[in-house]
């Protein structure tokens, strides 16, 4: 479905994203083109990695565009995943349930980053991706913020074509 709206769709709103410690600020839509362009990125990033029964961890701090673009990007490459709460669980119980879940590579934002390196420390995963520099890139590459926040995907303002 995302591939589809992806094509048909692209500058329809898929989330509205608050990244980031301020909650409060204004959610910042992200359209169905910038999340099918930044789950291919990652998607690709993955396929360089995960090895053969890898399950991939998903360490972030809160719900957040990049972990939407992680479960998406796993699912595309073929892995299960295992969200963790980067935010509230200590660094022993993430490391066992990567363990038991044979987890290889962990992805994470800034906000658990240091959570997601310990792991990569104590040895409960090889590799740890911060997605933020994939998000970035699809950032860079432009499209985004959405050009038209309006969900409405009909530009005339005008529902009356017959003015008279």
């Amino acid at each position: 479905m995302l591939q589809r709206l992806g094509r048909h769709a692209p500058q329809r709103t898929a989330l509205l994203c608050c990244d980031g410690d301020d909650t409060t600020a204004a959610a910042r839509p992200l359209d169905y083109g910038w999340l099918q362009r930044a789950a291919a990125r990652l998607t690709a990033r993955l396929e360089t990695v995960v090895e053969k029964g890898d399950a991939v961890g998903l360490c972030f701090g809160a719900t957040t565009a990049g972990a939407v673009v992680g479960m998406l990007a796993a699912e595309a490459a073929g892995c299960p995943f295992l969200p963790m709460d980067g935010a509230t669980q200590p660094l022993q119980r993430l490391c066992a349930a990567c363990h038991k879940a044979r987890v290889g590579i962990v992805l994470c934002d800034a906000t658990a980053e240091d959570k997601a390196l310990g792991l990569g420390r104590e040895g409960a995963c090889r590799e740890v991706i911060n997605v933020s520099d994939v998000l970035a890139a699809v950032d860079a590459d432009g499209a985004n913020p959405n050009p038209n926040p309006n969900p409405n995907p009909n530009p005339n303002p005008n529902p009356n074509p017959n003015p008279n």
